[in-house]
């Protein structure tokens, strides 16, 4: 299968533009007022509503565009963002628009952080996130506040307390596959062929 990449857009030969977005289209907020109150539901529907409407300023921006087939989400687990209630969410949001029926692929980020001190950077390891998970107040705070996190960490390296979070929150649109009319594949087939 042929593929061309032209200002941060992937054109493949199925007839299919993907939006491979190399800095993060839309980072979408991770805490909301509804979160913090425990509608989690409603956590999830608005930001559903919020990548639809980034999907959609893609879909429009699109020349021949005629359905949103493929979007992609990373999500970080910090986030406290139930992926499948997500998915759902979007899925409904989506009715009766071009995005009605797209495939949603999830992609889960896993926290790493940053010693401030000495730079050193790092995964969280089996022990920290046990004992996080097992101390109710920690676990309850990291849940309202995740980047209250950062001051129960030390650096593993140089001990130091100056901790930041460097991946792992927030839901952010990496791509978006749309399906283009059969001129628009006509001219993807040529593109990725060397012709034209």
């Amino acid at each position: 299968m042929g593929q061309i990449i032209c200002n941060n857009t992937s054109y493949n030969i199925s007839g299919r533009r993907e939006v491979a977005i190399k800095e993060p289209y839309h980072t979408f907020m991770r805490m909301s007022a509804e979160h913090k109150s425990g509608a989690r539901g409603m956590h999830e529907t608005s930001i559903a509503l919020s990548i639809l409407a980034a999907v959609e300023d893609v879909f429009h921006d699109t020349p021949g565009a005629r359905r949103v087939a493929r979007i992609k989400l990373q999500i970080g687990m910090l986030s406290l963002i139930d992926p499948e209630a997500l998915r759902f969410a979007l899925r409904v949001v989506s009715r009766g628009t071009p995005a009605e029926g797209a495939e949603i692929e999830i992609e889960m980020i896993e926290p790493r952080f940053r010693c401030k001190d000495c730079g050193y950077e790092w995964e969280p390891s089996h022990e920290d996130i046990k004992r996080i998970s097992e101390d109710p107040e920690l676990s309850t705070l990291v849940h309202i506040h995740p980047d209250a996190l950062v001051q129960y960490l030390q650096c593993p390296r140089c001990g130091g307390n100056r901790v930041e979070i460097i991946r792992g929150l927030g839901v952010v649109l990496h791509s978006v596959d749309i399906e283009a009319d059969g001129e628009k594949s006509a001219r993807q087939r040529d593109a990725s062929s060397g012709e034209g």
